[in-house]
């Protein structure tokens, strides 16, 4: 999905994840060869109105486009139906995927490709870590990094780069 025209609307940079994110998308477009440009880079939105409102103010730029990439699923529904209701057609124009899938994803049309989360695993990892700081205060802070799963929907199409 990621294309030379895409398009990433992170999250603020006050949230670890959304810094994380905003990396992993920079080595994405680094292993494929494809130069990092801070103008594709859209400004952050979580929720579907501050997505939408990105996207209607990118679209008003005429720049041309061909993927969309958020770092929450509210955010790029509410930027997937600016695309639509300007007549672009996903995915056959547009892609759309996100980070931090849930069932959300699959209740709109076309279902949003997006990175799952492992959930359980997480609220296990964070119950683990809490349960040991409790019983040790010293106990020196851990990082635990799980990967997540992309879950391919209707909203993307493979592309050649």
């Amino acid at each position: 999905m990621l294309t030379r025209g895409s398009r990433f609307i992170p999250g603020p940079s006050r949230i670890r994840n959304c810094y994380e994110c905003l990396r992993g998308y920079r080595d994405a477009l680094e292993k494929f060869h494809i130069a990092y440009n801070p103008d594709l880079v859209l400004p952050p939105a979580l929720s579907a109105d501050e997505g939408s409102q990105v996207m209607s103010n990118f679209l008003a730029k005429n720049i041309a486009f061909d993927a969309v990439f958020g770092f929450t699923e509210t955010s790029l529904i509410g930027a997937k139906s600016v695309i639509q209701k300007r007549g672009l057609h996903i995915p056959e124009e547009v892609c759309v995927c996100c980070v931090s899938g849930t069932a959300l994803c699959t209740l709109v049309h076309p279902t949003i490709t997006a990175v799952e989360q492992p959930v359980e695993q997480m609220t296990a990892e964070a119950c683990r870590l809490l349960m040991a700081k409790i019983s040790d205060s010293d106990k020196q802070v851990e990082d635990v990094v799980l990967r997540g799963e992309i879950m391919e929907r209707e909203s993307t199409v493979k592309r050649d780069l």
